[in-house]
């Protein structure tokens, strides 16, 4: 099981509770908008949007991550990379950072339910 270190404390990579703690947090503090787009296996499929995203300006930056739960670096590698860029709010940002929290949560890379998003999609 891997696992990740959070303010002095570590923690399974595969806790999505507190990644969706994390990310609800960063938006808060950034002032981004947190959107549920849907419940997926008991817990919420974020996205995460900046000013010039949620005015629809056009182009900008799409990330996701988290689609096969058995790697789990991605939507906390994403989780980091966000709250170290100086973002200006001019630049469209739309994040979708853990699509497939249950498999993440169980370690697999697909859903509970046995769907390959990857291949599915």
């Amino acid at each position: 099981m891997s696992s990740i270190l959070r303010g002095g404390t570590a923690r399974s990579g595969h806790d999505v509770p507190f990644l969706v703690e994390q990310w609800r947090a960063l938006a808060e503090a950034r002032d981004w908008s947190c959107t549920v787009l849907i419940e997926a296996d008991g817990f919420p499929v974020l996205a995460i949007e900046n000013e010039a995203s949620q005015a629809r300006k056009g182009g900008g930056l799409y990330v996701s991550a988290g689609v096969h739960g058995d790697e789990c670096a991605p939507p906390w590698a994403l989780l980091e990379w966000a709250e170290a860029i100086e973002e200006n709010g001019e630049t469209p940002l739309l994040l979708l950072p853990c699509l497939n929290p249950g498999g993440v949560r169980d370690n697999t890379r697909t859903t509970p339910g046995g769907v390959d998003l990857n291949r599915g999609f």
